[in-house]
């Protein structure tokens, strides 16, 4: 069973992520088995179970989701994945380039900042790289990559979009 808040809806869709521009104008799409949403301008938004979420070419998949409100704004997004199960994330950043996919057990954007920090078994490839680390953060105002933590690189692997 699907649960769409209408207000989160609203409030993900005036956070923008790096992405296409078209992304940001196609509706988002929440399907989760539970959640909780606090109309308070400092509130959260929770959602959990097989929480999926889909905007254009972004694809987010986690076992819980918690948004925080600052001032009436979407201020940082939480996703979590299961024991067996990373969070896993997928978008066309450009135009013509093969589509950048991320994994980790948690990930925590913080929307000022525009700046994702992937922990735990984290993996990013994005552009002509692929990283894997204990901790990545991908600043996504400038599109770079900080990993940390037993970290590697190499060239991306072809994976079907």
């Amino acid at each position: 069973m699907g649960w769409h808040p209408g207000a989160l809806l609203v409030a993900l869709v005036c956070a923008p992520i790096l992405a296409l521009p078209e992304d940001a104008e196609q509706p988002l799409l929440i399907n989760a088995d539970s959640g909780t949403y606090n109309d308070d301008p400092n509130g959260t938004i929770e959602v959990s179970g097989n929480v999926q979420i889909q905007q254009g070419t972004l694809r987010v998949n986690a076992e819980r989701m918690t948004a925080t409100k600052r001032d009436g704004k979407l201020h940082r997004v939480v996703a979590t994945g299961g024991e067996d199960a990373p969070v896993r994330l997928r978008q066309r950043i450009n135009p013509g380039e093969p589509v950048a996919r991320a994994r980790a057990r948690r990930i925590d954007y913080n929307i000022a900042e525009q700046q994702t920090q992937l922990t735990g078994d984290a993996f990013v490839s994005a552009g002509e790289r692929e990283y894997t680390g204990g901790i990545i953060i991908w600043d996504m105002k400038e599109n770079g990559i900080d990993c940390r933590e037993g970290c590697q690189s190499r060239p991306r692997q072809a994976a079907p979009d």
